[in-house]
């Protein structure tokens, strides 16, 4: 769908977070290569932002495992 200007219409998409904590670690997972919006909602289903970020910094690749669409 266009506009008058023929210039594709952006999509509007909002996303809720219980915490102003989920929203920050959300907008950092999806700034990583390969990481959209449903994987990161998927990693922030099953992890709290404080556990990402630990996962994150000693390089446990393990404990997004059982997050769905992550991994091979």
């Amino acid at each position: 769908m266009a506009n008058g200007d023929e210039r594709p219409l952006e999509r509007l998409r909002l996303y809720g977070f219980a915490s102003e904590e989920q929203q920050a670690c959300f907008e950092l997972l999806t700034s990583v290569s390969g990481v959209g919006a449903k994987v990161g909602l998927a990693i922030l289903s099953v992890m709290e932002p404080d556990r990402v970020a630990l996962a994150i910094s000693a390089g446990d690749h393990k404990a997004f495992k059982a997050v769905s669409g992550v991994g091979p």
